[in-house]
């Protein structure tokens, strides 16, 4: 019976990994971005370079 349980538990900390990494992925990689990426197409330059 326990590894019944067990199975579905597994799979569920998995899926819950997953989604912290793609969502603490999106948050730090590509969330600063996300409205320059909007300016970038609209204007055709993100800004002067330093």
């Amino acid at each position: 019976m326990q590894s019944t349980l067990r199975q579905p538990r597994v799979a569920l900390g998995w899926i819950v990994f997953l989604a912290i990494a793609v969502v603490g992925l999106f948050y730090v990689k590509w969330f600063p971005y996300y409205n320059r990426a909007f300016v970038a197409a609209s204007q055709h330059s993100i800004g002067k370079s330093r």
